[in-house]
């Protein structure tokens, strides 16, 4: 049996035997100009369950069922911004408890919750990570300055020195919360910040700090991802070597194609989205390749993934990248999965005996222009 099948029944045994408990949320707020406040959160399959209350005399209750601890978000209002610009939307970790919060309308990073251990483990760990995020806002904010001024071309030593800051800045965020991890090896909010951050924390530690897991957390939602990912990684690190896997679906012009139609030259297969913002920078830089190489023996292959069929066909056109062959990976093709991707981009490169050679997350532009000019720039296949 293999791994996923393995992860299925992980989930469904752990669906079947957790049993729903009662919450309720009584809380209170100060200054509030609405009249409804929204509690969001996902269930134990992965649905999103959004609630709402009617805000009277400055107070709401909220009542519902959860399987074990679970991330929630209150907020004031629908609309879509980046959370770090919303004053009104805070996470809150549901039990099954009764649980108070105090809030004041445009301060809701300044929540008071008392009934849920799983908050104030939560609260621990924002802490030991707030001088460092606090950090790093501040100086995305100076970078932004510059930009907007138009004086960061003019002043590169800065800007690197800025974007230096910045990454460590991240480092230290992410080493806040691995301290908290390992020191809360039973906390539903360790769970869910190991697997908030398992594509940013070192493969081992992923695997140590998962392996440190009460077998609730392991068997957890949560959990079942990080071992996906962990599965996913040994999984990757078996195939390069390994014959490429074949495919067959409609590319963007409704034709029938097989990846093993491409035969006697190297292939890059290119997993994005044209949802994914990293993908689509990458996308110029990718033609480029494209141009330089095609005649001297290779053929690039894109798969969008969580895609819709028009979003897709417009990001093809907007970013000129109509030149090679396009896919979209569907849940009756499963590329996406066949592959172990669970970063996008990623490009894995064939060489022509078939064999997959190598593999790049994200935009590591700069390590497959120089392998590409290794294995091409003479013209050799």
């Amino acid at each position: 049996m293999n791994y996923w099948a393995v992860t299925l029944l992980l989930l469904l045994g752990y669906t079947v035997n957790a049993q729903s408990k009662p919450f309720t949320v009584q809380g209170i707020i100060r200054d509030a100009p609405v009249s409804v406040i929204y509690l969001k959160h996902v269930n134990e399959i992965g649905q999103d369950i959004l609630d709402s209350a009617r805000i009277q005399n400055g107070a709401f209750t909220f009542t519902g069922d959860i399987h074990h601890p679970t991330r929630a978000f209150l907020r004031t209002n629908r609309k879509i911004m980046p959370d770090d610009q919303n004053l009104n939307i805070t996470p809150l970790y549901l039990e099954p408890a009764t649980i108070t919060v105090e809030l004041t309308y445009n301060q809701f990073r300044n929540i008071k919750v008392n009934g849920s251990k799983t908050h104030a483990e939560f609260a621990q760990s924002e802490a030991l990570q707030t001088p460092f995020r606090n950090e790093y806002f501040a100086l995305r904010d100076s970078l932004e300055r510059l930009n907007k001024q138009g004086s960061a071309t003019g002043n590169q030593a800065q800007v690197d020195s800025l974007n230096r800051r910045m990454e460590q800045a991240i480092q230290g965020m992410c080493s806040a919360s691995r301290r908290f991890i390992a020191d809360h090896p039973d906390s539903w909010a360790s769970a869910y910040e190991l697997n908030l951050f398992k594509n940013d924390f070192p493969i081992d530690s992923v695997r140590s700090l998962f392996y440190g897991f009460t077998p609730a957390l392991k068997q957890s939602q949560y959990g079942l991802e990080i071992a996906d990912k962990l599965a996913r990684h040994d999984q990757v690190a078996a195939s390069l070597g390994k014959p490429y896997i074949n495919f067959a679906s409609k590319d963007v012009n409704g034709q029938a194609f097989k990846l093993s139609s491409l035969k006697g030259g190297y292939i890059l297969l290119d997993f994005w989205g044209s949802w994914c913002a990293p993908c689509r920078a990458g996308n110029p830089h990718l033609v480029e390749l494209y141009k330089r190489y095609h005649q001297k023996g290779i053929e690039f292959v894109g798969i969008a993934c969580d895609d819709t069929p028009a979003a897709w066909k417009k990001a093809i056109e907007k970013d000129g990248i109509g030149i090679w062959r396009h896919v979209l990976d569907q849940k009756t093709t499963g590329i996406a999965r066949q592959y172990a991707i669970d970063v996008y981009p990623t490009k894995i490169l064939v060489d022509p005996a078939g064999r997959m050679v190598a593999r790049y997350q994200g935009n590591d532009d700069t390590a497959l222009a120089k392998k590409l000019e290794e294995l091409l720039a003479q013209g050799n296949k």
